[in-house]
């Protein structure tokens, strides 16, 4: 029987106050990073799907698994790209695994969106070539990009010796730059909020602030997503659905 994790936190939603008198009435995007992000896995997960539960109208689940190909051709340089989409599908495999059942134990209309289908857009190509030519051109994008990659190398473990700066740049910029692309790809569809837990990444930010907010003022908000440990945990749950209105 599959493993449904219980709520662990009291999940806060940050954004502007006339956004959350909206979200009754929106659909949400619960973005899931499936590397190196624990607040979108497991219990820490079902305490953002439980709160998702009580306030939004529909929710999406946007697995960005094989995103995270080019996060593994940084310390795997040799693995074919075969070899990458397999390792990040995976991961995203797994995910649902650990997680599928949280998901399903939602009462709200909702439905999980992996990364593939976004590369298999057919105007995937188009929008990945509009932000690699933003990014020879914008130099506050460009600059965006290479701050965001300074700040996830220096997080990757300084046991690395063997790393190549280059290759770990280049992956990590190319990462950044189709997260972009897809974002532009997102807001076609009705999605008004978007819900991770973290500020949105400055290169977001500028693709959001020049292709997205022009045209689609009312998508793809941001909230960021706050966590605190709950006081009163649950100790015979039902569901991580079906627990103390207090989380």
């Amino acid at each position: 029987m599959p493993l449904i994790y219980q709520p662990s936190s009291r999940i806060r939603f940050f954004c502007p106050e006339e956004d959350k008198q909206e979200f009754a009435s929106s659909h949400c995007i619960v973005a899931v990073s499936v590397l190196g992000q624990p607040k979108t896995d497991k219990e820490k997960f079902a305490s953002i799907l439980h709160k998702v539960n009580k306030t939004f109208n529909k929710c999406t689940i946007l697995l960005a698994d094989t995103l995270h190909r080019h996060t593994f051709k940084i310390l795997n340089e040799d693995y074919t790209e075969e070899q990458l989409y397999r390792a990040a599908r995976d991961a995203g495999d797994e995910w649902l695994e650990r997680n599928q059942a949280t998901i399903d134990a939602l009462t709200i209309p909702h439905n999980t969106l992996r990364w593939q289908e976004w590369l298999n857009h057919p105007n995937f190509p188009a929008m990945k070539s509009l932000i690699d030519e933003f990014y020879e051109k914008n130099s506050h994008f460009r600059i965006s990009v290479f701050k965001s990659v300074e700040e996830f190398l220096l997080r990757l473990d300084k046991s690395e010796s063997s790393l190549n700066c280059t290759n770990a740049f280049r992956c990590s910029a190319e990462y950044l730059k189709e997260e972009s692309a897809v974002m532009q790809l997102v807001a076609y569809d009705n999605y008004h909020f978007i819900l991770y837990p973290g500020k949105r990444p400055l290169s977001i930010q500028l693709t959001y602030e020049h292709f997205i907010r022009p045209f689609y003022p009312n998508r793809l908000r941001w909230v960021e997503l706050g966590f605190r440990q709950s006081s009163k945990p649950n100790k015979n749950p039902r569901s991580p659905i079906e627990v103390a209105d207090a989380i």
